[in-house]
């Protein structure tokens, strides 16, 4: 193989590689604390995806598919053994904070 051969290759390698890794941005506000808990061990990855939406990431890691949405600074991540939820991580994920209350001071 030429040289230019190679750098085309390599190219369209990367680019392949780059389609995989990258999916479809999840729905917005769907990467939340409230989606998160309904996630359950077992579902299957559509069951998931109801959820979700399609994950931005997805990898093939010896038979264990991981998938990643991603919303911002918010992260939701999950595995996939045989099309079935087996592990599920978070990041970013908060309850809205409490309002602050004020106290009237009358004096």
């Amino acid at each position: 193989m030429k040289a230019h051969q190679v750098v085309i290759m390599m190219a369209l390698l990367f680019m392949a590689g780059t389609v995989l890794l990258t999916g479809c941005a999840p729905q917005p506000g769907t990467v939340t604390l409230q989606n998160y808990e309904k996630l359950k061990f077992g579902m299957s990855y559509d069951a998931v995806v109801a959820i979700l939406g399609k994950p931005q990431q997805t990898a093939p890691f010896m038979g264990i598919q991981q998938c990643t949405w991603v919303s911002g600074e918010r992260h939701i991540h999950a595995k996939f053994m045989f099309n079935r939820a087996v592990y599920y991580s978070s990041r970013g994920l908060q309850q809205n904070p409490p309002r602050p209350t004020h106290k009237s001071t009358s004096g």
